[in-house]
């Protein structure tokens, strides 16, 4: 039997780096044609007191959203922006998206109102604001009834899903998904396709159906090979049907290319998976650097659910290793953690672990935090 990894029977993180992906695909040919650009009546205020950030375009970038004129060219720069902030600043974040969605009311602009409603549930779901990622999602489900653009129709659809899917409402979840789909196939779009593919992936490894997971990432990665984000999905598929090997395999591939990229979000991500392939295949010497790994890149950024993750896999690490008081300590901040996200299965998880080392100890004695 493979050791109990706590978090991992159901771990958000590969769903927000869809998501990621999914938000990136969405955001293609971002800018605007001359003929679509609309002009307010007033101009921003120039503003002298920006203070650098440390990045050069970022800073080009605020410096030219204090002074240009209110249409949609700065539309797009505020997308940029937030695009910047998106993976160490939710707040900026947040603020940014806001400016695009405000000034496209303001311009009465389609384009802008896309890029606010396919951008914002993702930044909630990395902000654990469950609740208010299902409350934006409807409203641009009923935003998008009336637009006559079907692939918008397509990825509203699909981010809808993509929230249910961790509110755990799976069968609400796939019904968003099949509407994204028959879009995406009237339209022969194979990169969308491939992205539906990997959502409806997801929701079937957490519904244990791990036939059905690995068929929808392999349709996935057959789409569209190029695409970074379909390597963990299919990673994660071969996983849970314990197909670690292969898991591995596909996650050294994702771990070049997000090296590359500098993609530390994702990097977090995927070192979880390979801490987790690892263990159960008890090589504890690799599990144990790519936890330290994960540890180090979850707490920079402030991912709760990562640093759970991880935290959870080096108590079961310990525990393999019979070292049953450091396995113990790191299960009950990882149990803290999860209650306060209100992470139920990573609860269950906590718990099951610590009955189990309560035995090995020979200790019946009841777990207070």
């Amino acid at each position: 039997m493979p050791p109990v990894i706590a978090g991992l029977t159901r771990n958000p993180l590969i769903a927000i780096a869809l998501l990621f992906a999914v938000q990136c695909w969405f955001s293609c040919n971002s800018t605007p044609n001359p003929a679509e650009v609309k002009t307010a009546t007033t101009v921003q205020p120039a503003d002298s007191l920006i203070e650098p950030t440390g990045n050069a375009q970022l800073d080009s970038l605020l410096r030219l959203a204090a002074v240009a004129k209110q249409d949609t060219n700065l539309i797009l720069v505020y997308k940029q922006i937030a695009d910047f902030y998106e993976y160490n600043d939710f707040i900026k974040a947040e603020e940014y998206f806001f400016k695009v969605r405000q000034l496209s009311e303001q311009l009465d602009w389609d384009r802008g109102r896309q890029w606010f409603f396919t951008s914002i549930p993702s930044l909630y779901l990395r902000m654990n604001l469950w609740d208010s990622a299902i409350v934006v999602s409807h409203r641009a489900l009923e935003w998008v009834k009336d637009v006559n653009n079907e692939a918008w129709k397509s990825n509203v659809n699909v981010n809808t899903g993509v929230v249910y899917a961790f509110k755990e409402w799976y069968e609400t979840a796939l019904q968003y998904f099949m509407e994204a789909l028959q879009i995406s196939e009237r339209l022969n779009d194979k990169k969308k396709l491939a992205h539906i593919y990997n959502q409806m992936s997801m929701v079937y490894r957490d519904m244990n159906a791990t036939e059905k997971a690995i068929e929808f990432s392999e349709k996935a990665y057959a789409l569209n090979p190029e695409d970074p984000f379909t390597l963990p999905r299919l990673a994660d598929s071969y996983m849970s049907n314990h197909q670690y090997e292969k898991s591995i395999t596909c996650l050294e591939d994702a771990l070049r290319i997000f090296e590359q990229q500098n993609n530390v979000y994702m990097l977090g991500t995927i070192y979880i998976r390979l801490s987790a392939n690892y263990l159960s295949l008890f090589d504890l010497e690799k599990a144990e650097k790519y936890i330290y790994q994960a540890l180090k890149i979850e707490k920079e950024i402030n991912n709760d659910y990562g640093y759970s993750a991880a935290l959870s896999q080096l108590a079961a690490l310990e525990k393999l290793k019979g070292n049953f008081g450091e396995a113990e300590k790191h299960i009950k901040e990882t149990l803290k953690i999860t209650l306060y996200l209100n992470q139920l299965e990573g609860q269950k998880t906590c718990y099951t672990m610590l009955s189990e080392l309560a035995l090995a100890q020979k200790e019946f004695r009841p777990h207070i935090l």
